[in-house]
Order: structure tokens, then sequence, then C-alpha cells
């Protein structure tokens, strides 16, 4: 029977296999970031399409916009509760926020440098308007599912 090689490795190739390994470990975690599976299962994901990808936002202005986005939606629904309109017939409607500023129900915002935009989209199930609000506050923060073209 052939004998197998008694010496093993030697601590060259140890080493070498070490660094290989947490070079490997430090890509994957820049690349996790990156894609955002280290969200914490957040639904809501701050934006980062421009060349400022590193600038990091503080929580107090994460929590700025994410009150904005509850605002809007409480104040669209104050709105649609003076404007008394008929909904029958229709199964959705979108609301910009332009309009709730126009009619004084809500302020406009900037967080950080970043005008706030968005919009309400309220859907008619059995007569009860559900409201789903979207904001978009630049690079600080955006509801997921937010789309630009829906807020004009």
């Amino acid at each position: 029977m052939k004998k197998l090689n008694q010496n093993g490795w030697g601590l060259s190739v140890f080493l070498a296999f070490i660094v290989v390994f947490l070079i490997a470990i430090i890509l994957i975690s820049i690349g996790a970031e990156r894609v955002g599976i280290t969200e914490n299962g957040n639904t809501k994901t701050p934006s980062s399409n421009d060349s400022q990808d590193s600038i990091r936002y503080t929580k107090e202005e994460i929590s700025q916009a994410e009150q904005y986005e509850i605002m809007l939606r409480e104040e669209t629904s104050r709105y649609l509760s003076d404007i008394n309109q008929d909904f029958s017939g229709v199964s959705s409607k979108i609301i910009p926020i332009s309009e709730l500023i126009q009619k004084n129900y809500l302020q406009s915002l900037m967080i950080a440098g970043n005008i706030c935009t968005g919009y309400s989209i309220i859907q008619i199930q059995e007569g009860v308007p559900l409201i789903q609000a979207f904001v978009h506050c630049g690079k600080v923060y955006t509801t997921e599912g937010y789309d630009i073209s829906l807020e004009s």
C-alpha cells in the first residue's frame, strides 16, 4: 500500500489560504451592503443612485422622511373628507403632494438639501378609501414602490 505524505501543508500554503479566505469574506460583505442584503428586512430603503453614494444620513433625517410619509397619508385622508368627492365607478385615484401643498394641507419639506416629493394612491374597496403614501426625499429616503411617473 502507498504511504501518504506525512508532512502535510506547509505554513506558507496555510497562510496563503487564510489570506484568500479573508479577501473573499471582505468582498462578499461589500457586495451584500451594496445590494442591500444587510438592510435588516426594512421595507423602505434609502436611494443611492448618484456619485455621492458614500454619504450617510442620520437616523433623524431618515426619521423625518418617514414622518413626512405618515403626514402625507393623514393629510390625504383629511383632504378626501373635506372635498367629499364621490368615488363611485372609480377604483383608484392619485393625489400628488404638490396638490396638498397648494391647498395648504401640507408644507414642503427639505431634508439635508433634498426636497421631498411624492403622492398618495387612494384605492376604493367596498366604498372605503385605502390610502398608500409614497415619498421621495432625494438621496435620503424613498418609499419602496415609489414611481416618479405617478407624481404629476
